[in-house]
């Protein structure tokens, strides 16, 4: 006669903890961070441009913590401090510097003869973290008004439960990121719809493929400037 083993819902939740969590804990510090969420490489002399930054507390949320604004010659390209409306006064090569809570971020701009915005797209590439395996291209792209998340046909990712996408400012948690839902397959292209209009191209510099039950990181990309 045969003899069944049954295991305790104990020794059950550690089997599913352990196929969750890997051995190699990623290391990420919290901080404040601020995005330039402005895209422009140009700006034409007599012209003014609204910049926009999101800032983002030590626990990665956003909040509306006052920005103010500066450019490293001011007879180039001249800025509203508090409003971040910048007019090209005369040829040539600025910063524009942002500042909230002590935390900076800059962007560099030209004053020429034309208006030149930045490319309506951002790519990535996925690494696995915590000993799991995710691989592959992606790509964030403004489609009409809103954004789109794709992963490209060459996209793999070790199986696990739960498994979700984010966007994030962390290479490793969710804190403050926006939720893309379930990762729709472990392999292939996909796409993801963002119609958040508080989202932007350059809100979030992270894609994570993250294991939400138990808190886990399973793959990391980082998206490009």
């Amino acid at each position: 006669m045969k003899r069944f083993n049954f295991l305790s819902p104990l020794v059950l939740l550690s089997l599913l903890v352990a196929g969750c969590i890997g051995t190699d804990i990623v290391e990420d510090i919290a901080v404040d961070q601020l995005n330039i969420s402005s895209r422009i490489i140009s700006l034409a002399i007599g012209e003014s441009f609204q910049f926009e930054a999101d800032f983002f507390n030590e626990v990665g949320v956003m909040d509306d913590s006052p920005v103010s604004w500066e450019s490293t010659d001011e007879s180039i390209v001249s800025i509203d401090n508090s409003t971040g409306v910048a007019t090209a006064v005369d040829f040539g090569e600025v910063f524009i510097i942002a500042t909230a809570n002590g935390t900076r971020d800059s962007v560099e701009l030209i004053a020429s003869n034309v208006t030149e915005l930045g490319s309506p797209e951002r790519v990535g590439q996925f690494s696995g973290v915590n000993n799991y395996s995710v691989e592959g291209d992606f790509t964030l792209a403004e489609i009409d008004n809103g954004l789109t998340l794709t992963f490209g046909d060459n996209f793999r990712s070790s199986n696990g439960p739960g498994l979700f996408v984010y966007l994030s400012n962390s290479p490793s948690r969710v804190n403050g990121g926006i939720e893309l839902g379930n990762l729709q397959s472990n392999s292939g292209e996909q796409t993801y719809t963002i119609s958040d209009p508080n989202v932007n191209l350059d809100t979030y510099n992270h894609v994570l493929v993250y294991c939400k039950p138990f808190g886990v990181a399973f793959g990391t990309g980082e998206l490009s400037n």
